[in-house]
């Protein structure tokens, strides 16, 4: 159980040790004393804000040397960390107007000499229980605060989270209204890569290795496409699968594809000089219209349908090594700002000839 802490501030002796008289008859025990208001001020670390005081009450004389008890009331009540401590005035003034400046000050009571002995105790006990309810109020404060923390916290975890695994423009749909709803894009472009010989490496490799080097590879995709404008999708094994233009439009959606394809392509040859496994993917890339839509209702995923996926996939299949295959629509969209190679059309599965492009890089870097 707690022992309350009185602190005693008065300048004569004979009236200090009445008050601990008094009052350990009681059974309070717990006193500091203090003989002027810089001793006061000492005993209660005015100067030291983040100190947290562990007086419970204090018994104030208002007639002291230097500054008078009622100004010393005033300054405590100024200072944040010690303020909510009850103050009780002591004095033998009689006057109405002693009581105004006490209370203005912010005193909690008055009491006269010569003190009366139940006179003290009932205002004393009265007094520690006020600032008993103050400490619990402020725990509850405090905890309160600490849960409105971690509360807060998590919040910004599951947010990340949703934003790690959805686009912004659905996540904050499905934050917002609980459902999203499936969008048609009109002009999107779609990526999709695959590790060329993905089977035959990672047989080659523990999997706590392989899954260490697909997420730096991917974590480096992610960066490349999130530089261009461009939103990853989803993975699945090796396969990689990425968009522009949706779910916000972007007029320079097959651009910013293109931009991002050689970039994965640069940095996978550099990766590859210095590193004992290479890997090498095939790229393909397709333009057109999609439809977009969070798929599932306990775990969502965000995924895009259409023939222009379709296309795309069968794009990355016809590409070679470290080789960007572009359809004929996308080609038609860059050429005026990219190198690309016509190759010999080709018998695609479901979609019968097309004719398909190499991407090479921009036009100025040749110039």
């Amino acid at each position: 159980m707690h022992t309350p802490k009185i602190l005693i501030v008065d300048d004569s002796a004979t009236d200090v040790v009445l008050l601990h008289y008094l009052l350990k008859k009681v059974g309070y025990t717990d006193f500091q004393t203090a003989r002027s208001a810089r001793d006061a001020f000492k005993v209660l670390r005015l100067d030291e804000p983040e100190h947290l005081s562990e007086i419970d009450l204090i018994l104030m004389d208002v007639e002291m040397p230097e500054i008078s008890g009622i100004e010393t009331c005033r300054q405590i009540k100024l200072t944040r960390h010690v303020k909510d401590i009850p103050i009780i005035m002591v004095t033998s003034r009689s006057d109405l107007s002693s009581f105004k400046l006490a209370f203005s000050a912010g005193a909690l009571d008055y009491i006269q000499k010569p003190v009366k002995e139940a006179e003290l105790v009932a205002r004393v006990h009265s007094a520690l229980k006020l600032k008993e309810e103050i400490d619990i109020r402020k725990m509850r404060e405090k905890e309160l605060m600490e849960t409105n923390r971690l509360l807060n916290t998590e919040r910004e975890k599951t947010e990340k989270l949703l934003h790690n695994i959805l686009p912004v423009k659905i996540a904050g749909e499905l934050k917002n209204t609980g459902k999203t709803k499936p969008q048609l894009f009109e002009n999107v472009t779609v990526f999709f890569s695959d590790v060329v010989k993905f089977t035959v490496l990672s047989s080659m490799l523990e999997p706590e290795s392989l899954i260490s080097e697909l997420n730096e590879m991917f974590t480096a995709f992610d960066d490349i496409m999130e530089k261009h404008h461009c939103e990853r999708i989803k993975t699945i094994g090796d396969a990689y699968m990425a968009v522009c233009g949706m779910p916000e439009s972007d007029p320079h959606h097959a651009e910013n594809i293109a931009d991002a394809a050689l970039d994965i392509i640069r940095f996978l040859e550099e990766r590859n000089r210095d590193t004992l496994i290479n890997w090498q993917i095939r790229v393909g890339i397709n333009s057109g219209k999609v439809v977009g839509s969070v798929v599932g209702i306990k775990k969502y995923i965000y995924d895009i349908f259409g023939d222009t996926v379709n296309t795309a996939s069968r794009m990355e299949f016809c590409s070679e090594p470290m080789k960007i295959n572009l359809s004929e629509k996308t080609c038609q969209l860059i050429k005026d700002r990219f190198r690309c190679t016509e190759r010999p059309e080709a018998q695609v599965k479901g979609k019968g000839k097309l004719k398909m492009y190499f991407l090479e890089g921009k036009k100025q870097e040749q110039e």
